[in-house]
């Protein structure tokens, strides 16, 4: 996955490794000092730095001599900011109220926001030299003698990452206005973030910079990950997990690699705080709020920097894990499989139901495969076991995947394994627990009888209005409406009702025209089944207009396709984008308008069973 899934396209971390850089330097407001908390958050006199990278040389737009953004009107700073935004350029900037700044003090946050930069900044071992340019500000006037205070931070960042930046050579330069041909722009960043006026405001916020490239206190984007990890000895498992979850190739250059590394090593030799992080990804897990591809990326680090003689009923939980992120990618991981399986049956008297867990996670691993009939084997096997072996949780769900098994093979006993599957989680004493389940279970029940020929539509709409706790049709339209928004929580749910909507297309006729009215709103996300609502918005706007709608229906395939050939994705995702790619083609033939939603639902359903498609 690229950097810029995680970061502005202007982030210091989308940059390519060069051997001379520029880093110019700005502020605005007027407060550096500890009075700053007593200002609000939006004052125009809380201090804040913004920094300019860029590899020399680097051509940009030529700005008047004496550039100030000031003495100009917004729409003219707004013109110098686009052009600046086009080329390859990192920024950086950070409200002296960030509490990782270590103190206030205008040279002081000069220091920090350069060393911040220096932490990102793509760096392999080769020689680099940085030229920082600082405009001036009392006492610091032009052409201050900073020599000492460049080579302080040099030697700090060269025993920091002696890797990276062993060969940094770093100089500081303070300048008049006029002193560096791109101060202007830097001076016009500065401006529009510390600007009150409602029309820099909105134009910031159409940037998306705050928050991102620009850190305030509440900002826990990747650039306030990298301040954390330096700053913070003892990181917790949230901030922990935001940068093990990144993919390896955003960081692999920084600092952060070299940060996340010793860690790790930590780790190995500290099991109670290697066993947070783990507790951490399995509460993400089991509560369902987590990115497919992050929780892969998580549990790869915690099997990597596992501690020596871990007791085995730990490592059969990390495998039960690490089996589970790869399921959610489509991955077949025979290698993990076989070792958890293994482990499951030496721990059966000790654990029996985490034996149990890893039974599961196996079955869906055959699932990926096809290969239903080892699936089946298993479930079956474990299905023999008394209830008070496997917890009744367990048993609904070994119930659960042999409804799933059944209904991937187009056995009619499906129905009735799912059935079981939610009696028996009715009778938990646990009603968050059955709640969850239940509602897992009728997902899967409703996605069976909505491929059902002929569908009673009537029926699907009771049992939703049932599942979402919606008193009428009206209470689903809005909930339509805010699924339409994309909210990660809620994406399971929000693929039921787009599937529903376009396979029950009389009785959810409104409920699909409160979806469409949102389409502005639409959010893209990552992860299963994310590439599945893609496919069935692109069925909605087909059964909308599919005259006027054929391009975009053929663009929402494409994020379909584009979600499911992801480098990270394992085979059954690669089938799907081949059976959405040809979906596609059918789609942008100039006779497609003749093709009806039913029919591409047909063939979806036929090529990729039960839930598949």
């Amino acid at each position: 996955m690229a950097v810029s899934a995680f970061t502005h396209s202007c982030s210091i971390l989308n940059l390519q490794e060069a051997p001379v850089w520029h880093f110019i330097i700005d502020e605005t407001g007027s407060s550096f000092s500890s009075k700053v908390q007593q200002l609000k958050a939006t004052d125009a006199n809380v201090g804040k730095v913004v920094g300019l990278l860029h590899p020399e040389p680097l051509k940009l737009p030529q700005l008047p001599h004496g550039f100030h953004a000031t003495q100009n009107e917004p729409a003219v700073v707004h013109d110098v900011i686009n052009n600046l935004l086009t080329a390859k350029v990192g920024l950086i900037g950070c409200a002296v109220t960030v509490e990782e700044l270590e103190g206030y003090g205008w040279i002081n946050s000069i220091r920090l926001l350069t060393r911040w930069a220096l932490s990102m900044l793509p760096a392999s071992g080769q020689p680099v030299k940085v030229k920082v340019f600082v405009e001036q500000r009392a006492p610091y006037t032009n052409g201050a003698d900073l020599r000492a205070f460049a080579e302080t931070l040099q030697n700090e960042m060269q025993k920091l990452s002696p890797s990276r930046l062993n060969r940094l050579k770093l100089e500081f330069n303070v300048i008049p206005k006029t002193g560096h041909p791109h101060n202007g722009y830097v001076d016009s960043l500065a401006y529009l973030w510390g600007s009150p006026k409602p029309e820099n405001k909105a134009f910031l916020k159409k940037l998306n910079l705050v928050n991102k490239c620009f850190m305030d206190n509440d900002s826990l984007f990747v650039e306030r990950l990298f301040l954390l990890i330096q700053h913070q000895h003892k990181l917790i498992a949230q901030d922990w997990y935001q940068l093990a979850a990144l993919p390896p190739e955003t960081y692999s250059n920084t600092l952060l690699s070299e940060c996340l590394a010793t860690l790790g090593y930590e780790c190995k030799n500290d099991i109670n705080r290697w066993q947070q992080f783990l507790k951490y990804v399995r509460d993400q897990q089991a509560n369902k709020s987590y990115i497919a591809q992050e929780l892969f990326h998580a549990t790869n680090w915690l099997a990597t920097y596992k501690p020596n003689n871990l007791n085995p009923l730990i490592l059969l939980r990390l495998l039960n894990i690490q089996l589970s992120a790869n399921n959610h990618l489509g991955h077949v991981a025979q290698d993990i499989a076989n070792s958890a399986v293994k482990l499951g049956q030496q721990l059966f008297d000790e654990n029996a139901q985490l034996s149990c867990e890893t039974a599961l996670r196996v079955v869906v691993m055959h699932c990926n495969a096809s290969n239903f009939t080892a699936a089946q084997e298993i479930a079956d096997k474990w299905l023999t076991w008394p209830v008070a072996l496997t917890g009744k949780q367990n048993f609904g769900k070994l119930l659960s995947s042999k409804g799933q098994i059944s209904a991937f093979l187009g056995d009619i006993s499906a129905r009735d394994y799912f059935i079981r599957a939610i009696d028996t989680f009715q009778d938990m004493l646990d009603p968050e627990v059955a709640t969850a389940e239940i509602k897992q279970t009728s997902h899967y029940l409703l996605l069976l009888d909505m491929d059902s020929k002929p569908v009673n539509e009537a029926d699907i709409m009771q049992r939703m209005l049932r599942l979402f706790s919606a008193k009428n049709e009206l209470e689903l339209r809005r909930i339509a409406a805010d699924f339409a928004h994309g909210k990660q929580a809620d994406r399971f749910s929000h693929y039921l009702l787009l599937r529903a909507c376009v396979q029950c297309p009389v009785e959810f006729s409104q409920v699909a025209k409160a979806y469409l009215s949102q389409r502005a709103y639409w959010k893209d996300k990552q992860g299963h089944p994310w590439q599945l609502i893609q496919v069935y918005r692109s069925l909605l706007l087909w059964s909308e207009n599919r005259c006027r709608h054929q391009k975009l229906c053929a663009d929402y395939l494409e994020k379909a396709i584009e979600l499911c050939q992801h480098k990270t994705q394992g085979g059954i995702l690669l089938t799907m984008a081949d059976v959405f790619t040809a979906l596609r083609a059918q789609i942008i033939d100039e006779n497609a308008s003749s093709l009806p939603t039913a029919s591409i639902v047909e063939q979806l359903a036929n090529k990729l069973p039960f839930s598949f498609h």
